[in-house]
């Protein structure tokens, strides 16, 4: 223990170790008797009052502590002492995991099964498989049961100042001939040809025993590369030799002369892995460089002669040594730090589950004060809500109930055991996510019939994945086994290919996989394989007759179909033409252009499925129509999105009164669709364009000899503002941290704004059709955002103009709330009675809605499926309910949904069929 007696104008410094106890005292002036004393190891006492000031000294000295501490085994209980001066939990030793730092605590460990394979950093022995870490790989020491770790080693290369053993292990020169054999059990190469024991003639550096490799997590990395524990930087002290320790500390006092004055206070920022203290206890104390030395010297003539004894060299006389040059140079610095104790944390993931994290804490030092913690965590897509556990002198805790696969913040709180009233706030989190768990299985699958062996099969995401759904796999049965045919997680549809048999009953489903685990089958649906799939092809496709602008098609009927699909196709320069129905086994196919080249495709059909196409070609009769040249145009100043097109009237050999069809679009591939525009003039306006945007204009004839083919150059233009102008690119997005929060965002009509333009957004919530408009402050801002609060359950569409009275709209962007899971497992049970009992699963609400008021509707309708238009609906609070006066004879569907008191519908659950007997 290291206590200070504090007071302006006195200290008095006291060092206990173990039992014994040796008082140091320096006078800069007597202390009066009403000097108090403050244990530097209990620095999260709150003392209060005036400005305290501390020790020049501090880092040293809180290192000589902590040396004398780890030699006399103040570890608090239940912890094990690493050979470093650690304290690790005791559940730590012998888990093949290198927790020290040092492997102190992975030796002398009974014997383990030994591992397949090692993981990443680890070595594994020849003879027992074994793991070690490969830091321990050719250090010298016999890690391995058969050595096969200081094996095939590159030669080592020690420094000027150290002896390099037989076994490759470098140890200090002074430590040669010392009567100690210090390079290792089967090694006494230091202490061979010696003929009397010597003082060391070299003093090492400063700090040899430090790495300068990668540094561990609870070191600070120098600038040249060098480590140094964390709690050494900004202690005034060059630890590193570069004095990158002690960069960023704050103002530094390099003058030590000695006052009564105190010094004023200073607002200090704990550093990375530490927590406040309330008080910020700051004690200094003037040291005159004459009784430095002395007691230096008297400190390392009591501490060197309590280890003097052992037979064995260990860690802690080097690290003293280096602790004596330390305290030289301190000895001329004065800082105004901070004391904060510092708490360190990390997450067990060996031991972490889908619903459980292991927080683990500890202190690198003890602070001779019992304490009690409070661990506390958060999911951070929970709003902040935090939960505490509750106070614990342990230094661990399980979070248990925990989401799968789920992000949380964890921290810990401090107080004093005996001082509850005063709790310190936390400056430390760690974050970690829970292990993968078993998925919910995929759910809403609905199955398609397409073709007489062809199935889509299509499905919903698991609203759990509690994890990264990395496959899924759909079944159909029969066959028995079932079919399986898997598919990407990107996927939610799937076309199944089997030979399908009409009238036969297939049933399919999905499971989803994760990398943990894979989830239940999701609820089957079957599906009545219809016979009016199987469609024969188009037989016997001819051409009854042709002219200039028409063709006659004929085919053998086709028996079970409905109708048939026909196809004209054209190629560029001549405009698409439109698909259409016909009944009969022949068609007309009009609006031809004379002299070119047409294909006709046409299919029958029944119901929703079709039959293969066959397709004829043919060239038409006549002289081809002119294209329309001489294009040109000009946009209107005034409006901006107005353009006024002119081009020359066509020549050809029969004079006619010409329809000119007026093509447009943003692309190319648009430009060919139908005509936007019709007129016998040779010019045209056209109106409602789209601002700043580069439009393709097309003029071609369209009557009265067919649709001719489009200007072989088109005429491009850039529109410009308008303030009627619809905005562009309207997109609504959810809040990721908030599943209820919508973004709408839209740009302007320009991507450059002179004046300032207000924005109308029109919300419509089209579960109840309403309606409401916000007005925005007018802005010359591109790019645009609003937010919107929606309801679990809703449908809800967006649109966004301009504040002027005339202007025009943008696109309609629908956009559907997070769902309300379906109530599930419906069965519908006779009674002797006549009634039938409807029982189902009832409803995991989301966390938004917890403890809102709801409940279920019981839809039923006649038939096979449920059909909206013919439902009745039965309200209950909680399954089941019983269904009365059922005709006798009839097939009913009955099916449930969750309804909440905002009158906002769950999804519809699964569909179970009945058919009351007479």
């Amino acid at each position: 223990m290291v206590s200070v007696y504090h007071e302006r104008g006195c200290v008095t410094a006291t060092m206990t170790a173990g039992t014994i106890a040796t008082r140091l005292i320096v006078h800069i002036r007597t202390a009066p008797p009403s000097c108090s004393p403050v244990e530097m190891g209990s620095a999260l006492s709150p003392i209060g009052g005036a400005t305290l000031t501390r020790i020049a000294l501090m880092g040293a000295m809180r290192r000589i502590a902590a040396l004398l501490a780890i030699a006399y085994g103040v570890c608090a209980k239940g912890q094990f002492q690493c050979a470093n001066m650690r304290c690790i939990s005791e559940r730590w030793r012998c888990d093949q995991e290198d927790d020290c730092k040092d492997g102190s605590d992975e030796r002398n460990c009974a014997t383990q099964t030994p591992p397949v394979s090692c993981k990443g950093g680890e070595f594994q022995c020849d003879k027992d498989a074994m793991c070690i870490p490969s830091s321990w790989r050719c250090d010298g020491e016999k890690d391995c049961a058969d050595n096969s770790d200081e094996t095939s080693c590159v030669a080592v290369k020690c420094e000027s100042w150290q002896f390099k053993c037989k076994n490759n292990r470098c140890i200090f020169m002074s430590w040669r001939c010392d009567g100690d054999n210090d390079c290792g059990e089967d090694d006494p190469s230091d202490e061979e040809n010696c003929t009397a024991t010597h003082e060391p003639t070299e003093r090492p550096p400063d700090m040899p025993f430090l790495p300068t490799n990668s540094c561990n997590s609870w070191m600070f990395t120098c600038s040249n590369h060098k480590c140094v524990p964390y709690w050494w930087k900004c202690d005034g002290v060059d630890d590193c030799g570069d004095k990158s320790d002690e960069i960023g500390c704050g103002d530094l006092v390099t003058t030590l002369t000695p006052s009564s004055s105190t010094p004023s206070p200073h607002s200090f920022t704990c550093k990375e892995n530490e927590f406040r203290c309330y008080t910020e206890l700051a004690i200094i104390l003037v040291l005159n460089s004459s009784i430095v030395p002395t007691l230096l010297l008297s400190w390392l003539q009591i501490i060197l002669p309590m280890k003097a004894k052992s037979t064995r060299r260990s860690p802690w006389k080097e690290r003293l040594l280096f602790l004596w040059i330390s305290l030289q140079r301190a000895v001329k610095l004065d800082l105004n730090e901070t004391v904060c104790a510092k708490v360190q944390m990390s997450v067990d993931s060996h031991r972490t589950n889908s619903s459980s994290l292991l927080l683990v804490w500890w202190l690198p030092m003890s602070t001779h004060v019992p304490l009690e913690y409070l661990p506390s965590i958060c999911e951070l897509n929970s709003m902040g809500k935090w939960i505490n556990s509750t106070w614990t002198s342990d230094f661990e805790h399980w979070f248990t109930g925990l989401k799968a696969y789920s992000l949380y913040n964890m921290t810990v709180f401090v107080r004093e055991k005996d001082n509850t009233n005063k709790v310190f706030p936390p400056a430390q989190y760690i974050a970690a996510t829970t292990a993968e768990g078993v998925p919910s299985p995929p759910w809403n699958l609905t199955v398609v019939q397409l073709t007489s062996s062809q199935v889509q099969v299509s499905w919903m995401v698991p609203a759990q994945p509690n994890g990264i759904i990395q496959e899924y796999t759909v079944f159909l049965s029969p066959p028995i086994p079932p079919l399986a045919r898997k598919t990407t997680s990107d996927q939610q549809s799937v076309v199944i290919e089997s030979t399908y048999k009409p009238g036969h009953i297939y049933s399919y489903w999905v499971r989803a996989r994760n990398g943990a685990a894979e989830s239940n089958d999701s609820r089957p649906q079957t599906l009545l394989f219809d016979e009016s799939s199987v469609i024969g092809s188009i037989q016997g496709l001819v051409i009854t007759s042709k002219n200039d602008h028409s063709v006659v098609l004929s085919w053998k009927p086709l028996n079970k179909v409905e109708g048939y699909h026909v196809y004209p196709r054209a190629n560029p320069p001549l405009p698409r033409l439109d698909s259409f129905i016909v009944s009969e086994n022949n068609v007309t196919v009009s609006n031809l252009s004379p002299g070119m080249t047409y294909a006709v495709e046409i299919c029958g059909f029944s119901k929703s499925f079709t039959g293969p196409k066959s397709s004829i070609s043919f060239t038409t009769e006549g002289l081809p129509l002119p294209e329309i040249s001489g294009l040109d145009g000009k946009v209107l100043k005034e409006h901006g999105t107005t353009v006024i097109l002119h081009w020359d009237a066509p020549k050809y050999s029969i004079k006619q009164h010409w329809e000119y069809g007026v093509y447009y679009a943003l692309n190319v591939q648009e430009l060919f669709d139908k005509p936007k525009l019709r007129t016998q003039n040779v010019t045209a306006t056209v109106c409602g364009l789209e601002a700043c945007e580069s439009y393709v204009f097309a003029v071609g004839l369209v009557g009265p000899l067919g649709s001719g083919p489009l200007s072989s150059h088109p005429y491009s233009i850039l529109t410009e503002f308008n303030p009627d102008a619809p905005p562009k690119n309207l997109h609504a997005t959810t809040d990721p941290t908030n599943e209820t929060r919508v973004l709408v965002t839209w740009q302007s009509s320009c991507p450059e704004m002179d004046t300032a333009v207000n924005y109308l957004v029109t919300i419509e919530e089209l579960t109840h059709g309403q309606s409401s408009t916000v007005t925005m402050l007018p802005t010359r801002n591109t790019s645009l955002n609003y937010w919107f609060i929606t309801r679990h359950g809703g449908r809800y569409r967006f649109s966004v103009r301009t504040g002027n009275a005339h202007s025009n709209s943008s696109r309609v962007v629908e956009y559907t709330a997070p769902i309300i899971l379906p109530p599930g497992q419906v069965q519908v049970l006779p009674e002797k009675n006549g009634s039938y009992f409807v029982y189902w699963k009832e409803t995991k609400l989301p966390d938004a809605l917890q403890g809102k008021k709801f409940q279920y509707v019981v839809m039923v309708s006649p038939g096979r499926s449920i059909n909206m238009s013919a439902i009745k609906e039965y309200r209950a609070n909680n399954p089941p309910i019983i269904l009365n006066n059922m005709n006798s004879d009839t097939i009913y569907s009955v099916a449930v949904v969750l309804e909440t008191e905002e009158g906002f519908r769950s999804l519809l659950s699964e569909v179970e069929s009945v058919e009351v007997q007479a």
